[in-house]
């Protein structure tokens, strides 16, 4: 077996061995993540989220914590600075960039640790990484973008739009979106990674992808419970596609990135797009040691569930698109409302977005991450403020980190 093919089959052997987890639920060990192919549901913050005093974190003596949040962005980038250097020795990770945008407009984007853990480059704040399922956030808002131009009804049937779909009359857009259409994952079956192991670098279509589950039942009936389930999201990108006319990467420059101001994200193996900067890095083995998987083509990762977890963005860029959404660029309040309101069945999910409650606080956000690679976005309406964290590996908990660096920033 080629080299990429048996690193690969390591990758979904080790990520496929158990159930997936509930989004109620505290973030699962690696061993439990859903197949790699595309990212886990966002995952329950941690209780103590904007409260618990960060470990071993560095700030400097001119803004300790009980002074306030750092008064300037110049302060505020080197207390960031602080908490990143010492979370990455921490976890291990070798590089991440964290982001903040504050409700005053001030951006502070830091980066920190290498590109490659067998020497490389310092990773830098505008480097791209891999961002799995945010990709679903990016999804969500294009349809619901759409819905507001009049070109589809968030309840209309699947089979308005992708008729040959399975289920396609008992479906509608927004269960797809809000993952209660009881769709099977397709990224559960055993077909398609055998598929992946075949050929790693083949270029997927959408349709190729959701004939995994076309002859299985629904896991429930639509509407009544809620399940995560990659397919939902290649299917709205179907839809999107059948409404415009026009390739997904398109949709998603043209209403999405344009009007948020995004420079550097990209459908990966859809569209021509620049290398990214940084190696992903994964736990293949177990033995707690972090392995180079540069050698792995993502092509067939990526494009087999583009609309689920395709995305490749910068910290500025998920910035920019969270301050999109928050502030009118994207979306009006009231399409904001529907995009952030709890799916019926699940108080944690609206669509394309998870919810919390933490210390008094309404928060949304989506987690992402691929073999090698992990990202969390999180806003925070009644502050005005976002977060984005970026790493290139897996199996690390970006939740602390976030959670420390918005305390920082907010309290």
């Amino acid at each position: 077996m080629r080299p990429a093919a048996t690193l690969l089959c390591a990758l979904l052997a080790v990520a496929c061995s158990g159930p997936q987890p509930s989004p109620a639920a505290e973030p699962p060990p690696l061993t439990t993540l859903p197949p790699p192919a595309l990212a886990s549901p966002p995952p329950a913050l941690p209780t103590p989220f904007l409260t618990a005093a960060p470990t071993a974190t560095r700030v400097p003596a001119t803004t300790p914590p009980s002074a306030g949040p750092p008064s300037d962005a110049a302060s505020l980038a080197l207390a960031l600075e602080g908490l990143l250097d010492d979370w990455l020795v921490a976890s291990r990770a070798p590089g991440a960039v964290l982001g903040l945008r504050l409700a005053d407009g001030q951006t502070v984007v830091v980066a920190g640790g290498q590109t490659d853990d067998a020497g490389g480059f310092p990773v830098e704040a505008d480097h791209r990484f891999r961002i799995g399922s945010i990709t679903k956030t990016f999804v969500a808002a294009l349809l619901v973008r759409l819905a507001g131009e009049g070109l589809l009804g968030l309840d209309d049937v699947l089979a308005l739009h992708v008729p040959w779909a399975p289920h396609a009359e008992r479906v509608t857009v927004r269960q797809l979106l809000s993952h209660t259409s009881g769709m099977p994952d397709f990224a559960a079956e055993p077909a398609y990674r055998q598929g992946l192991l075949l050929d790693p670098g083949r270029v997927w279509t959408a349709r190729e992808t959701v004939e995994f589950v076309a002859e299985r039942e629904l896991d429930f009936d639509p509407g009544t419970e809620w399940a995560y389930s990659n397919t939902n999201y290649t299917l709205a990108g179907l839809v999107a596609e059948a409404v415009v006319g026009e390739p997904l990467a398109d949709l998603l420059r043209d209403r999405i990135a344009a009007p948020a101001g995004l420079a550097d994200t990209y459908l990966e193996g859809l569209e021509d797009s620049p290398p990214i900067e940084t190696a992903g890095h994964y736990d293949i083995d177990g033995d707690g040691d972090l392995e180079n998987v540069r050698i792995i083509p993502y092509t067939g990762l990526v494009t087999s569930g583009a609309a689920a977890g395709g995305l490749s963005s910068t910290a500025a860029d998920v910035l920019a698109f969270a301050v999109g959404l928050a502030g009118g660029q994207l979306l009006d309040a009231t399409q904001l409302e529907e995009l952030t309101a709890p799916a019926p069945g699940s108080p944690a999910y609206g669509l394309g977005v998870g919810l919390f409650r933490r210390e008094g606080r309404d928060l949304w956000g989506h987690a992402g991450g691929l073999p090698g690679y992990t990202a969390l976005l999180v806003h925070v309406p009644a502050d005005g403020a976002s977060a984005v964290v970026l790493v290139n590996a897996s199996g690390v908990d970006v939740q602390s980190l976030i959670g420390d660096a918005l305390r920082l920033a907010l309290e």
